[in-house]
């Protein structure tokens, strides 16, 4: 009702957007998928949706709700295109490609396939996490998402297919950022390499 009051327009929008997205966090930590969809509707930017949607993804793959994982992941590949910012827009995409691929790997390649994409319409992203800021008043609050990063990303893909990921990162333009997509695939190549050494 006090922010309801308030006459400054902005940041009423401001602290009702922040009272929203926690609220949605909260309900997450609770497992309480029907306050959170109320308040991550409540949001009106694509950015912060995303995240919202994404660690609501994530959530729901840890507590073994394949389902309900699956339509959050739809719901972050919709959210993402909408993001204006062609370097939020990327980090997004990688990180629903990362959660894709530990929870509905079926379709991991083509969403992989569509990150990078993104990543090559980019000017400033260097791989890393998806992140977002909250404005309120002059406070700027920035939230990074539990998930992977492009290097990690590209470790997931290579547990299921090792050439179509070594394809993928070709295909990104960035030197310093195909190297990284490199870096991942190879990691994983030897962590397979150290566990058959320990098996033996």
């Amino acid at each position: 009702q006090k922010i309801e009051d308030l006459r400054d327009e902005k940041f009423r929008e401001q602290l009702t957007t922040y009272r929203s997205f926690h609220m949605a966090e909260t309900a997450l930590r609770n497992f309480d998928w029907y306050t959170f969809n109320a308040q991550e509707n409540r949001v009106s930017d694509a950015h912060l949706r995303t995240y919202l949607v994404l660690a609501a993804a994530r959530a729901a793959s840890e507590a073994k709700k394949e389902n309900t994982a699956a339509e959050f992941l739809v719901a972050a590949l919709a959210l993402s295109a909408k993001i204006d910012d062609p370097d939020a827009r990327a980090a997004a995409l990688v990180a629903t490609a990362g959660i894709i691929y530990t929870t509905e790997p079926s379709w991991g390649a083509q969403v992989l396939s569509v990150a990078v994409k993104a990543i090559n319409r980019t000017g400033a992203y260097d791989g890393r996490v998806y992140g977002v800021t909250l404005e309120v008043a002059k406070d700027k609050l920035y939230y990074p998402l539990r998930g992977p990063q492009l290097t990690h990303l590209f470790e997931q893909a290579a547990k299921r297919d090792w050439s179509g990921s070594v394809a993928a990162a070709q295909g990104i333009e960035s030197k310093a950022l195909r190297a990284k997509a490199y870096i991942g695939a190879c990691r994983r190549i030897l962590q397979q390499q150290t566990e058959m050494k320990q098996a033996v």
